[in-house]
């Protein structure tokens, strides 16, 4: 019989949960330990069961027979089976566990390798004696027993037993449905089956109901039961490492990581907890150097719980040899477990064939050979074993053995099924010896069905990842980018080619979505990516390998290659140099060579190009192919990159001979091989660089039909024709001649586009109907005859084309989006919100029309997900148009709805496409909170901003948007981070800085705000944007003469600055400011018209003939307001005649009330109002409403209305779009305080305007009217001055304040000075001669004290 020692009794930890005593809350030490050894056993750690009771064993000086027993189990499933029979012959005595001891006896027996016949008769007789005789716990141990020893149907006839003896037995319940579950009847077993015996706190229940939904893969329900163990019964640790793996099963890496290590820190050889930690920096996390250390750690800790557990030696390893990436520090660990594996069974072939084909990952040839060999003859029915060994044969070129011997092995074994191995072999002698794609291609795709199919079953738990066996898939990938080519080229739609390189981008795909820490497989996926043409996805993966592993040198020459494609050779060259300094051993590869002489070649350096191209030519492998002393050989693609450069940067220094002796070897060297149309197409653009145009031509025109490269030449020819000669006809003759050798969709394709290249789109219409009638059910052929119609300007073709589609085939839904796009493009809102109501689901419920939407049955692809975000914003488009406000801001909601759900699968499906998911999300969320902002409600717009830059933190649109936000919130540090965080993205950007400028100038700080504008300004003088806020922030800042050098300098840097719009706005504004109106006319009426500076001009140009301010009677002194009549009946007309031209919006309904005003008449008064008070119902802080309509109540007599709401305005936080609305109504709310006596109120907002604008000549006048009501002439001089230079001295009002004034304050020669320009403007001003100059004079002449 088999011999082993028991394990001596050991006071640490287990290695998978902290023995009973260090996490204990001390229930019942029973308890404790069936606990463990349930789950031990469920497991299959076996030596922890027997430490377990060992450790109790210790405690209990007259021993427990049911620790005994249970010790018993585990000697007995590790092997020791002597050991077992002694432990279970010494209890066999006890009366209660009779039954299970000799159940476990036969049991022990019948595994001996010489079974003692007699004894198990005996025994068989005894159990049948006495087993009617057993009691309740007898039975229930005994079919324990016999569930753990997977002797299912017997532990059903003791369960049976026990139900009659006790039919209520929760344990014997509990355990019915666990034996329920190992039967495989997850989905027959109900949930609530585990409680129906009150069972709902045991710890066998819980864990139970977790391991059910587990099955079920019902992660959260497992996860809630798990947490009930971890709370209920903490000191049972390895309710935390089922947590662990439930979230790891889950796909919650970074929580299941977490509970790993909680596990570690209270047991740190923790098996489970080691696995998963391995498993995640393998497979997750790329960082094999860390693995490395985890897998020897996790070694050592099985090797001192589990020293003679063989079959945990070999799951341990084989998931981690498969995801190592062919590390050669991993492989070397995982060996290791495969050597115990293999000492403790020696008889065991499939232990041997798993070392050989770990051995073959590590390219160790002979040594997987010898295993494969001791496999085959330790069994020699294992297939395993003899794929393996043709697996080496091909691995050493030995193609005509591999292939007779896989002939052998279908003919001798006719009744072999195919496996993935054996199919994956077969492609590769197919490719390799027959030089058979398309049926290499066929074999590789019968592989991975294979493959795939035995995967579908199988649950995302630590052995997931071996049967996956992504080393499997990325050999399988590569072998179909083998079938593809090793450059980015069109590719026959139906060919090999695409089908290859389509499966290698899917397989792929898939490896990253559950192996993101292999490296190989992303940097194929990047390379498929890169030969599909999608050169940022290919990047964006490559930077992801960079950063897991800077050393990992292939990523980085994949890198610099695309970016010399993209025409970017200093940063090629910045990584080449970054590979080098992480691993100095990428020097030694031709690929490396390649890249840097052409990086050198695309700087200018040929010298030093032409020297590392000669260093490539020495390399071993490049003039013939042999193989280098270590590593990969290069490949054939890479060789003939080195010939083909080497003859371009020689003809480039012009040594012509060199050149062409180059190619010459090139030609002779790859005549024959895949290569050949390389050099062929290599040697036209070195005959076209020599200007040889008709010898590029000769050559490309000899190409025939039968040529494999036919295709390629002829698009070359193609483009010859077209670039080189502008020969239209011949570029379609070519495409045509095309479409007759291969009448395929996407020769009509091709041919179709070149029609629509050449502008005739009639013919690409006729071209593209021809691969429809190949393809019907194609729908984005129907996408390119519509857009081809649109692109002809035929809309109403186009549209009837579009219904007839649709109509014709109802599954095009694509189409109806194009449809309703060009519904909305040509402005038939109606007809575009009807399409998009028959795509939308719910669409008709939102804008009131209950039209049905498209019923929708099963999960849906993302593409179609994003194809309804899409269509949710136009509709939001259509009823904004439409003016159905909360309407649209709904239908964007249900776009965001749909764009996250759309980010989420992207996240697990193509996360190379995330950064333009979560930017396309992020401006959903921006366009939702401009609608709050419009109803002005800003924590609704906060929130929505700050969500949208949570999904695209660099947005500009964002940030700037947020400052807004807060500008109008009054939080200006939170506005001023914003700008400065947005400036730090785009320094050019004009919002932000005119923002800062409006912070800075609140806190006086003019010269700063300004600086920015004077700089860019400096740079481009005809950036008119910011000429226009330069001239603003000057006015506010109160330095508005500094602005004519810069409008000057704008009027000279172009030759046709006259004719600039944008010019003519800012001169017409300056003007303006400047006080000469008739010229800001004449300069903004050449804008009118214009899309952009329209509005502006039109608007200034109205509230020029208006003037708000001249509106108000600020001469009043009753307190009671009024209208003045300086608005004459031209100007009225001319700005009702203005306001036709302006766009529908609250800006215009204002001024059009504003009209009203200035018409006084009575109902015009009473119409504006109401008007006004409408606007206002809509945005109660509109502040132009605001300030129009208390101008309206002065104008009625009614200044407490007045009073009320321009309170309003004071109270409100300042925005720069309002700031001359925002000016009116500070100085029309000082002036209704002056005449009330509130001088200090008054100046507190006459001084507030100032802050704001330094230029306003009304609010000095107003500073100066408080200074005289208080008598303080001197100061009221002072202010009126600046009111009166501001005024470019032309107010003869603001005058004769002045003069009044400087009279009262005894300056009496000022005083005469302003009344002579006044006189001199207006001589018909005879008032200030009399009050003033007369007195002014005679004061003079009373004495020489007066004049001083």
């Amino acid at each position: 019989t088999a011999t082993g020692t028991r394990p001596p009794p050991r006071g640490e930890s287990s290695a998978c949960g902290a023995l009973p005593g260090t996490m204990s809350t001390n229930p019942s030490a029973t308890s404790e330990v069936q606990g463990l050894c349930n789950y031990y056993a469920r497991t299959g750690y076996y030596r922890h069961i027997q430490t377990v009771c060992n450790e109790f064993l210790k405690k209990k000086p007259n021993g427990d027979p049911a620790l005994t027993f249970w010790r018993a189990f585990g000697a007995m499933c590790e092997g020791s089976i002597n050991e077992a029979i002694r432990d279970l012959e010494s209890i066999r005595r006890d009366g209660e566990l009779m039954l299970p001891v000799l159940v476990a006896l036969q049991h022990a027996h019948k595994l001996s390798k010489i079974v003692d016949q007699e004894e198990v008769a005996r025994l068989d007789a005894q159990i049948a004696r006495d087993s009617g005789r057993a009691g309740e716990r007898g039975l229930f141990l005994a079919a324990q027993f016999a569930w753990h020893a997977q002797r299912l149907d017997d532990a059903r006839e003791f369960l049976d037993r026990l139900e009659a003896v006790k039919p209520s037995s929760q344990p014997a319940h509990t355990l019915k449905c666990w034996l329920d579950l190992s039967s495989g009847g997850a989905e027959d077993l109900s949930p609530e089956e585990w409680d129906a015996q009150g069972t709902s706190r045991d710890l066998e229940a819980l864990m139970g109901k977790a391991r059910h939904h587990e099955a079920l893969e019902q992660y959260p329900q497992a996860l809630e039961h798990l947490n009930q163990v971890i709370v209920a019964y903490p000191w049972f640790l390895p309710g935390l490492a089922e947590k662990a793996k439930v979230l790891m099963m889950a796909g919650d890496w970074d929580q299941a990581v977490e509970a790993a290590q909680r596990v570690l820190g209270h047991d740190a050889r923790n098996i489970e907890a080691l696995r998963i930690s391995v498993l995640f920096l393998l497979s997750q996390d790329a960082k094999y150097a860390a693995a490395q250390q985890r897998i020897a750690d996790l070694l050592d800790a099985v090797d001192r719980h589990e020293p003679k557990n063989a079959a945990l030696y070999v799951s341990i390893s084989r998931p981690f040899a498969r995801i190592a990436g062919r590390t050669p520090g991993v492989l070397k660990e995982c060996r290791k477990f495969m050597e115990r594996a293999c000492a403790l069974q020696p008889w065991n072939g499939a232990f041997e064939v798993e070392r050989g084909h770990q051995l073959l990952l590590a390219r160790d040839l002979a040594g997987a050979n010898a295993a494969y060999k001791k496999a085959s003859q330790l069994d020699d029915a294992d297939t395993g074993a003899l794929l393996g060994q043709v697996h080496c044969q091909v691995l050493q070129g030995q193609f005509k053995e591999a292939s007779s011997q896989l002939e052998f092995m279908r003919e001798f074994q006719t009744a072999l099924d195919m496996t993935a191995d054996l199919a994956f072999l077969s492609a590769l002698v197919a490719a390799r010896h027959e030089g058979d794609a398309f049926k290499a291609v066929e074999l590789l795709d019968k592989a991975l069905e294979i493959h795939m199919t035995a995967l579908r079953r199988q649950p995302y738990d630590v052995n997931y990842f071996a049967k996956l066996d992504p080393d499997f898939l990325v050999d399988l990938s590569r072998e179909y980018l083998g079938h593809v080519g090793a450059e980015p080229e069109v590719r026959e739609a139906g060919s090999v080619e695409a089908a290859a390189l389509s499966k290698a981008l899917k397989l792929l795909a898939i490896v990253r979505k559950h192996v993101p820490g292999l490296l190989e497989g992303q940097l194929l996926l990047a390379r498929a990516k890169f030969l599909g043409h999608d050169m940022d996805g290919a990047l964006h993966l490559l930077a992801a390998c960079t950063r897991a592993d800077p050393t990992y040198a292939p990523a980085s020459l994949l890198h610099a290659q695309i970016l010399l494609r993209q025409d970017n050779p200093k940063a090629a060259a910045g990584v080449l140099e970054g590979a080098l300094a992480h691993n100095f051993e990428v020097s030694s590869s031709v690929l490396y060579h390649a890249v840097r002489a052409s990086v050198l070649a695309q700087d200018g350096d040929l010298d030093e190009a032409l020297s590392v191209l000669q260093g490539a030519m020495k390399l071993p492998g490049v003039r013939a192919e042999a193989p280098p002393a270590k590593g990969e050989p290069p490949s054939a693609h890479d060789r003939c990159s080195v010939y083909l450069q080497l003859s371009e940067v020689l003809l480039r220094l012009e040594r012509t001979d060199e050149a062409q002796k180059a190619m010459a070897e090139a030609i002779s060297t790859f005549a024959g091989t895949p290569q050949e149309g390389r050099i062929t197409v290599a040697n036209c653009e070195i005959l076209l660089r020599k200007g040889d145009v008709e010898g590029a031509l000769a050559i490309l025109r000899g190409v025939g039909q039968d040529n494999p490269h036919y295709h390629k030449a002829k698009v070359m020819l193609a483009d010859l024709y077209l670039k080189y000669r502008n020969d239209r006809r011949m570029y379609c003759l070519c495409h045509e001649e095309l479409a007759r050798a291969n009448p395929s969709v996407s020769s009509f394709l091709a041919l179709g586009e070149a029609y629509m290249h050449v502008q005739e789109p009639e013919k690409a219409i006729d071209a593209f109907e021809k691969a429809q009638e190949r393809s019907p059910g194609d729908a984005s052929l129907a996408s390119r005859i519509g857009r081809a119609l649109v692109s002809t300007h035929d809309y109403i073709r186009a549209i009837e084309y579009y219904i007839d589609a649709v109509k014709s085939d109802g599954q095009m839904v694509s189409l109806k989006y194009e449809l309703a796009e060009l519904y909305l493009r040509l402005k038939k809102l109606d007809l575009a919100q009807e399409v998009l109501e028959q795509v939308l689901d719910g669409a008709g419920a939102i804008t009131g029309s209950g039209a049905p939407g498209p019923e929708h049955r099963g999960e849906r692809h993302t593409a179609e997900l994003a194809r309804d975000v899409e269509a949710w914003q136009h509709l939001a488009k259509v009823l904004k148009e439409k003016d159905q406000l909360p309407a649209a801001q709904e239908a964007l909601m249900r776009a965001r709805e749909v764009q996250r759900r759309v980010v989420a699968a992207t996240h697990a499906e193509a996360p190379d496409s995330l950064p333009a998911e979560k930017s396309r999300l992020s401006t959903i969320c921006m366009h939702i909170a401009q609608f709050h902002a419009i109803r002005r409600e800003l924590d609704d717009a906060l929130a929505l901003y700050h969500e949208a830059l949570k999904h695209d933190p660099k947005s500009p649109k964002a940030l700037l948007a947020l400052a807004r936000v807060y500008l109008q919130r009054g939080e200006v540090d939170q506005c001023q981070h914003q700008c400065v965080q947005l400036m730090q993205i785009d320094n050019d950007n004009i919002e932000a800085s005119m923002m800062l400028a409006d912070l800075m100038l609140r806190k006086a700080e003019y010269d700063a705000a300004i600086y920015h504008f004077e700089q860019l300004l400096e740079k481009e003088p005809s950036h008119y944007l910011a000429l226009h806020k330069l001239i603003v922030l000057l006015r506010h800042a109160g330095r508005l003469t500094e602005a004519e050098p810069f409008v000057q300098r704008a009027k000279t840097s172009h030759i046709r600055a006259s004719e600039r719009i944008g010019l003519h706005v800012c001169t017409g504004l300056l003007a303006r400011y400047m006080n000469d109106m008739p010229a800001a006319l004449r300069e903004l009426n050449h804008a009118r018209k214009d899309s952009e500076w329209g509005d502006l001009a039109v608007t200034n140009m109205i509230e020029i003939y208006l003037n708000p301010d001249n509106l108000i009677d600020w001469t009043d002194d009753t307190g009671e307001g009024g209208v003045t009549d300086d608005v004459p009946a031209d100007n009225i007309a001319a700005a009702e005649r203005l306001l036709r031209e302006l766009k529908p919006s609250k800006k215009q309904k204002t001024l059009e009330c504003l009209v009203m005003i200035a018409r006084k008449g009575r109902t015009d008064l009473d119409s504006a109002v109401s008007r006004l008070l409408d606007i206002l119902q809509g945005d109660q802080d509109y502040v132009p409403a605001l300030v129009y309509v208390s101008i309206a109540h002065l104008a009625q007599k009614q200044t407490p209305k007045a009073r009320n709401h321009l309170k309003r305005v004071s109270k409100m936080g300042y925005q720069s779009e309002y700031a001359s609305e925002f000016e009116t109504g500070w100085l029309l709310l000082a002036h209704i305080y002056i005449q009330g006596g509130k001088f200090d109120l008054a100046e507190e907002l006459c001084n507030r305007c100032l802050g704001a604008n330094r230029s306003s000549a009304r609010a000095y006048e107003l500073l100066g009217a408080v200074k005289e009501k208080e008598l303080s002439y001197q100061d009221a001089a002072n202010a009126y001055t600046l009111a009166w230079q501001l005024e470019r001295e032309a107010g003869a009002a603001v005058g004769y304040k002045l003069a009044f004034n400087l009279l009262k304050a005894e300056e009496w020669i000022p005083a005469i000075d302003v009344c002579h320009k006044v006189l001199k403007n207006y001589p018909n001003y005879p008032k200030i001669r009399e009050d003033i100059l007369d007195r002014a004079r005679m004061q003079l002449r009373a004495g020489p004290t007066a004049g001083s």
